[in-house]
């Protein structure tokens, strides 16, 4: 058939090109080889102007329009073959792989080069290394030289340093088992020691603890002399003589608390403390301590500057005698001091009856 399309394929590209591109110019054969239209604008150079320059098919023969077709035509074809060998040669994988190995190869070359110095460098420190080894042992067998030839008899030498070794290792014995003898009776003499400075600090202690303490009473009837606390306490009565009267206070809420009837003597004159907090808790104290003999400093109390001592004392007073003698905390001075005055005569008649 005359219309019939026989197809090519654009060697650059692979696009397919019809036959009628191929007659119409649209694609340009350089050689064996097709560039079809999608390649040939890439490699020809742009057209200033509207109208194609003209064929050197339909040019007239000889004139300036067909010579400047002539050579942009050859201009093209050129670039053309220079892209078309150029785009081969990048498929051209055998190509590239043997340029690859030609730099292998100078690359192998190199390595070899630098092991070969490398062992060279090795063999020179391993020489130096052996020469400098080889003198110190050199040296060393000299020195070894001079001390055999110090010593005439090295085994007489040997057997007499050994025989000496032994006769200090054997006194050595002996100072350690005095030693140890020593050790433990001077362990036991200071343990003796130590125990009876115990004995000389509690004693002292009890000595400046009793200051502070009610002293010896005039007669049996008078609160008991003071005896030795448990260090607990004892640490409880120094806290007595503080001078804030909240340490002093605790101390004595803890001495009452302990139910303890030998802090008694020790708290009796806190009856007579700065702080009037101090000497009501004194004076509430006492009464629940339960000790009778209390009553002539609670009796001295009633006297007391501040009411809310006056009141304690009155009512630990009443808990520890059972009697009910009137006394008003608020009343005036003569008043407060006339019902005094009548608890202290039944105190009296009491302590000598």
């Amino acid at each position: 058939m005359s219309d019939a399309v026989v197809l090519r394929f654009c060697d650059l590209c692979g696009v397919s090109i019809p036959q009628k591109d191929l007659d119409s110019g649209l694609t340009r054969a350089v050689g064996e080889r097709l560039v079809g239209a999608c390649c040939l604008a890439k490699i020809m150079p742009p057209l200033g102007s509207a109208t194609p320059p003209p064929s050197p098919l339909t040019a007239k023969a000889g004139g300036p329009a067909l010579l400047a077709a002539t050579l942009v035509l050859l201009a093209g074809m050129a670039a053309a073959v220079w892209y078309l060998d150029k785009q081969g040669a990048e498929r051209a994988p055998a190509t590239a792989i043997a340029g690859l190995q030609g730099r292998v190869d100078g690359m192998s070359d190199l390595v070899s080069k630098l092991e070969e110095r490398q062992r060279l460098a090795a063999d020179v420190m391993v020489r130096d290394t052996t020469a400098a080894i080889s003198a110190k042992f050199a040296a060393l067998e000299a020195q070894m030289e001079k001390v055999r030839a110090a010593i005439p008899d090295p085994g007489k030498g040997i057997d007499t340093l050994q025989a000496r070794v032994a006769e200090l290792k054997e006194r050595i014995g002996d100072l350690a088992g005095r030693q140890g003898a020593i050790e433990s009776q001077l362990a036991k003499s200071l343990n003796d020691v130590r125990e009876e400075l115990d004995k000389v600090d509690r004693s002292v202690n009890d000595l400046r603890r009793q200051r502070v303490a009610a002293g010896p009473a005039a007669d049996s009837s008078g609160p008991a002399k003071a005896e030795s606390l448990p260090e607990a306490l004892g640490r409880k009565v120094d806290q007595l003589g503080n001078d804030d009267p909240g340490v002093r206070w605790s101390a004595v809420d803890e001495l009452v608390r302990s139910g303890n009837k030998k802090v008694i003597p020790y708290i009796l004159p806190a009856l007579k403390d700065k702080d009037p907090f101090v000497r009501r808790l004194v004076a509430e104290g006492l009464a629940s301590l339960g000790e009778e003999s209390t009553c002539g400093p609670l009796i001295d109390a009633l006297e007391d500057v501040e009411a809310i001592v006056r009141e304690a004392a009155y009512k630990s007073l009443v808990k520890l005698s059972s009697k009910k003698l009137p006394f008003d905390p608020e009343a005036k001075a003569d008043a407060r001091k006339a019902a005094a005055q009548k608890w202290r005569q039944w105190w009296d008649a009491r302590s000598k009856g």
